[in-house]
């Protein structure tokens, strides 16, 4: 993985929310307040970002083992190499 990235280190914790305004939080593991949502659609992204740290790993760590089959069988990067490279890229801040 990235040892550069500049994003809040996971694992991140989602809260959903349980007040009247539907406030969903986003916290890092130090505690702090990452993102707050006020609707159910954001406390649906919510979730989705607080989960953001975990799949970025398991991206990197398919990517990984789908290099080593290929090598071993010594064929051609298939799509869902290139896209997950594109992923892993657009997540750590290097194309937008």
């Amino acid at each position: 993985m990235n040892t550069q990235s500049k994003h809040t280190p996971g694992p991140w914790q989602f809260s959903p929310g349980h007040d009247p305004h539907n406030q969903a939080q986003i916290y890092g593991d130090d505690g702090k307040t990452l993102a707050v949502t006020f609707s159910d659609e954001g406390s649906a992204n919510a979730a989705l970002m607080a989960a953001a740290p975990d799949l970025l790993w398991a991206l990197h760590a398919c990517l990984a083992d789908l290099q080593d089959i290929t090598s071993a069988e010594g064929g051609d990067e298939s799509p869902a190499m290139i896209q997950a490279r594109a992923a892993i890229l657009q997540a750590e801040g290097g194309a937008q």
